[in-house]
């Protein structure tokens, strides 16, 4: 199995994990907590680096325990301090800690987290107990047959900066430079298709919500003329907007397409969570699935991708930290890949 069919291998199946991102940090005793994993491993299989060029070695730098990995006291593998990790001051966000009082989250761009970061590909025997991504295209009838007939096909994406790409590797041009959310998307349709004519536009812009998508929809998406819309607002109008506005606007952004294009088909994305320990952050992010799921029921020819309910049972497992790239919003390289997986469920029959 080459590299992209490993790490396109949905998080939900199988019975080997591949590459998937742990992070170690000190509590405020000095002791350093386990990383746990998605699932209770039995096996490690390696564990290197974010950036894949260190590799770490069991019985030295870490041993597994419980499932979970447990970093040994000489080991090279970094780790966070508590002091590192929750501030005393706010960082560019004024973001507190719910579970360490008089603390701040630390908000952090680039490499910060990464390189802090270790990857794991173990195997288990246990099962995903969350929901399951299906394959939706009885819903994009359209957007299937033009995939099962290897007929060209645009896809655009547009939505916020989890859409727009941040904070894949890549975007940072920092090692491994793994590639942003739409391209690996695409790269898992033409592989999974077997034909190179699939176009992706991503016309998506970081900080934006739902009222800005709809100022700017015909330019950024009616122009292009797409056969599919993969629609990705939520995390920034999830601080605030209620999920009635968020689902008017979201029904107004499909209206506007399908009246410049009637046959457009929608792949709307709920939102991943952003991280439950920061106050003021998070509020109707975990609402908003129901309002795109209440649209795609009455609307034909649009469908649903459930990343809220797939990162819910993530951070059922293990903590935020370990899977983001900036601390508050946006995912890393492990958690954009599931992004892509779910996306790529919606358009590829298992």
């Amino acid at each position: 199995m080459g590299w992209q069919e490993e790490r396109m291998v949905p998080i939900w199946t199988g019975n080997t994990v591949y590459e998937e991102s742990a992070m170690f940090i000190g509590g405020a005793d000095g002791g350093i907590r386990p990383a746990p994993l998605i699932y209770r491993a039995d096996k490690v299989l390696g564990v290197s680096a974010a950036d894949r060029k260190t590799v770490y070695r069991e019985g030295e730098d870490y041993i597994l325990e419980d499932g979970m990995l447990v970093r040994l006291p000489d080991s090279k593998i970094p780790v966070w301090n508590y002091e590192e990790f929750y501030l005393e001051e706010p960082a560019a966000f004024t973001i507190s800690s719910r579970t360490e009082q008089g603390k701040f989250i630390r908000f952090d761009t680039a490499d910060a987290y990464a390189a802090h970061q270790v990857l794991v590909t173990y195997a288990h025997q246990d099962r995903w107990c969350g929901v399951v991504p299906a394959y939706q295209g009885e819903i994009l009838r359209r957007t299937a047959d033009f995939l099962r007939n290897r007929q060209p096909v645009k896809i655009v994406y547009y939505g916020d900066s989890i859409t727009a790409g941040c904070d894949a590797s890549s975007m940072w041009n920092i090692e491994p430079f793994a590639p942003q959310l739409s391209e690996l998307v695409t790269m898992e349709l033409k592989t999974r298709w077997g034909y190179e004519e699939i176009e992706e536009v991503n016309t998506a812009v970081g900080g934006t919500d739902s009222a800005w998508g709809l100022t700017e929809i015909e330019e950024r998406v009616c122009a292009h003329r797409p056969d599919l819309v993969v629609l990705g607002f939520g995390m920034n109008d999830g601080g605030g907007v209620n999920p009635r506005r968020y689902e008017a606007n979201v029904r107004e952004m499909i209206r506007k397409v399908r009246k410049a294009m009637p046959e457009a088909e929608f792949l709307l994305i709920a939102t991943m969570l952003p991280n439950p320990d920061g106050t003021g952050w998070t509020c109707f992010q975990p609402m908003y699935q129901w309002n795109l799921k209440k649209i795609a029921a009455q609307t034909p020819g649009v469908a649903v991708a459930p990343m809220t309910d797939v990162s819910e049972y993530i951070l059922s497992q293990k903590d935020f930290e370990h899977v983001t790239g900036n601390g508050i919003n946006h995912p890393n390289d492990f958690l954009v890949r599931v992004y892509a997986q779910v996306l790529a469920a919606s358009l590829v029959a298992g």
